[in-house]
């Protein structure tokens, strides 16, 4: 009889020791999800505007992209996360009105995630560029296309025109670098050399700088600087934020040129 109660225990036993093996469950899977959070509710023009990242996975890549292209940062060695420097994303976005950030976030374990947030950008106390007039430049009602006869409208200057100024959409530092801001349409054999521009919307930093180009446009987008070089064309706001003009001039005896900008200042 005790033997028999023995073995029933032993079985007993071994039951309990099988089923409990039985019930292990893997660990759930955790999301990677980020968390971007800006420095303001809204980003003035010119102005340092940063938008911090937090996530609940150590990041390998941040991406943003655009409509034309992308820039991203990686991590490296052993570990490949990023630096943690990187998790704070830094702009001075050069427009006026909502700019749609979109980015692709990629984690150590090579999870990744889609992330957008759309930023205000207000004018805040930046300077308008309501007007730009070519006066005159090099060669002005002048021979350009040579195989036109001289008095055909055609031989004359096809104008273009540009305005640099200096913004940051690398996203990786603090560093801005100076770049095309706007170009003007093609007007051709000198049709117009006075320009409507408020409707633009061309803000720039009342202590900042922007350089203007004008050109003749020729097939294939090669054609004649009317300035002859750049130098010269740069308008610094700067020393002019007490006098606040209205206009001001761009002149380089040398190359003939002279373009009046119209400005308007905030109240």
């Amino acid at each position: 009889m005790k033997r028999f109660l023995l073995l029933i225990a032993l079985f007993g036993m071994l039951s309990c020791s099988s089923d409990s093996s039985e019930i292990i469950e893997n660990e759930p899977e955790i999301n990677f999800e980020v968390t971007l959070t800006p420095s303001a509710e809204f980003a003035l023009v010119d102005m340092p505007f940063t938008i911090k990242v937090s996530s609940n996975s150590q990041i390998h890549e941040i991406k943003q992209i655009f409509e034309n292209g992308s820039v991203s940062v990686g991590g490296d060695g052993e570990s490949g996360v990023i630096d943690s420097q990187f998790e704070t994303l830094h702009y001075q976005l050069p427009n006026v009105g909502l700019e749609k950030m979109n980015y692709v976030f990629t984690d150590i374990n090579g999870k990744q995630i889609t992330k957008s947030i759309d930023v205000t950008v207000n004018r805040g106390d930046a300077v308008q560029i309501t007007g730009l007039k070519i006066n005159s430049f090099y060669n002005i009602h002048g021979t350009y296309d040579e195989q036109y006869a001289e008095n055909d409208p055609e031989r004359l200057a096809d104008i273009v025109f540009a305005i640099n100024k200096a913004f940051s959409w690398n996203f990786a530092n603090e560093d801005r670098s100076k770049g095309r801001w706007f170009l003007s349409e093609i007007y051709p054999n000198e049709e117009k050399l006075e320009f409507e521009l408020r409707d633009e919307e061309l803000f720039i930093a009342p202590y900042a700088n922007f350089e203007v180009g004008i050109g003749d446009h020729d097939e294939g987008g090669i054609g004649s600087d009317l300035a002859r070089d750049a130098s010269g064309m740069t308008v610094n706001l700067y020393p002019l934020q007490y006098e606040k003009p209205s206009e001001i001039h761009i002149i380089k005896e040398d190359a003939d040129v002279d373009i009046t900008i119209f400005l308007e200042w905030p109240e």
